[in-house]
Formats: structure tokens, sequence, C-alpha cells
């Protein structure tokens, strides 16, 4: 016979990050980013209401309003995942890593939601690695300005599926990214 053909699939619901079923752009966060260690954030609400940040070790913040300095809560290594569509009010539309720059690895998802303000959102996140391929949409007059500058270990970057329509100003988007090599986008 064909062995094991009708046994479930082991220890799948212990899978960490995005190979999990659930997981990234099709799951229940909206902006996803990966860290190694602790990170700190600028995230303010596109409104009002409240959205959340859930870090690497199971904490979620309920946030509102404008917030400059958000620090993890500790160091454990995972993904970030910031609003909720399910649970929140509102969502953060002008993000940034402020603190822990050598953290960031990834961007998983770039959410559904347009983005007002990533103006050197990843400066200097020298290991980041990729920015994920998933649309990202800008909202009206959205300051990408420096959203890459000196993210040194981007080899690759995709940004064809990007939606912005309703304007960008992108100076310096990826500016000194030494280690870039391939850069694709849309006509």
């Amino acid at each position: 016979m064909f062995g094991g053909l009708g046994m479930p699939i082991p220890y799948l619901s212990n899978k960490p990050g995005p190979g999990r079923p659930g997981w990234g752009p099709a799951g229940t966060y909206d902006f996803q980013f990966e860290v190694t260690g602790a990170v700190t954030i600028k995230a303010n609400a596109a409104g009002a209401g409240n959205f959340r940040v859930s870090w690497p070790n199971g904490t979620t913040q309920v946030l509102s309003g404008n917030n400059a300095s958000v620090a993890a809560p500790d160091g454990t290594a995972g993904i970030v995942s910031i609003n909720n569509e399910k649970l929140d009010d509102t969502y953060c539309d002008d993000f940034g890593i402020v603190g822990g720059q050598a953290n960031v690895s990834k961007v998983i998802s770039w959410g559904a939601n347009p983005w007002n303000n990533l103006s050197s959102a990843f400066l200097n996140c020298t290991n980041l690695t990729d920015i994920s391929t998933t649309t990202l949409t800008t909202g009206v007059s959205c300051v990408l300005t420096s959203a890459f500058r000196s993210c040194t270990s981007l080899a690759e970057v995709d940004i064809s599926s990007w939606n912005m329509t309703n304007a960008a100003r992108i100076d310096q988007l990826f500016d000194a990214c030494t280690g870039l090599q391939v850069f694709q986008a849309s006509n």
C-alpha cells in the first residue's frame, strides 16, 4: 500500500513564520516584518481609534494617535505584525524603525491599507535583505524619502507590484544601498 498517505503533516501547527497556514499576506495581520532582536518603532495612526502591534514574544500592544518611540518588550526574534483588520478601528499609516535597525531582516507584507509616510522607515537597516513583492499602496502624496537608504544588504528589489497612483515622493528611496544588484519596477 501507500504507507503514510493518510497521515497528518507532523508539527505543522508548530512551524514558525510565513510557511504556517494563515500566516503572512493572507493571514490576520496587515503589515509584517521580521526581526532578529529588539527594535523600537514609530507608529502613527491614520485617524481616531486604535490599532495593534503584535510582537514576536506574543505580546500585543493597543496604540492610538502618534507614537514616536514604541520599544519591543524584549529581544525575541520573529515577526512583528501591525494592524489587525478584524479588531482595529484605524491603522498605522506612518511608520519607521527608530532603534535596533540592524535587527530588521525582512518585510513580509505591506498590507492592504494605504501608507501616508514611510520616510526613513527602514533607514540604516543594514541587515534588511528582502522588502517583499506584496503590493505597497501609497495614500495621497505619500512620502517614501530615504525609506530604504543605506540598506546595504538589499541585493534585489522588485517594486513592480507597488501601487503609487496617488503619487509619492521617492527621492533617495534606495540611496546608498551598495549591495543592490537587481532592481525591477513596472513601466
